[in-house]
């Protein structure tokens, strides 16, 4: 058997390109979750104050009092 050079990662010759490639698919798994947080909490954020916009529309328009008829 011959001995093959071992490299820091643990992988030897043939092997490397895919640690390489596995790593970089980890990494890209990592940064896509990241950004689908980020766009599920930009969302949210969004249709908590489109709520309260429309929460607010809701209480000026109805529960405003006005004056049925003006006295004279």
């Amino acid at each position: 058997m011959s001995a093959r050079a071992v490299s820091e990662d643990g992988f030897a010759g043939e092997n490397r390109a895919f640690a390489h490639s596995t790593r970089d698919d980890q990494r890209t798994a990592k940064w896509r979750r990241q950004r689908r947080d980020y766009v599920r909490r930009a969302h949210l954020v969004f249709f908590s104050i489109f709520l309260c916009l429309c929460l607010r529309i809701f209480l000026r328009r109805f529960l405003i009092t006005e004056p049925i008829c003006k006295r004279l």
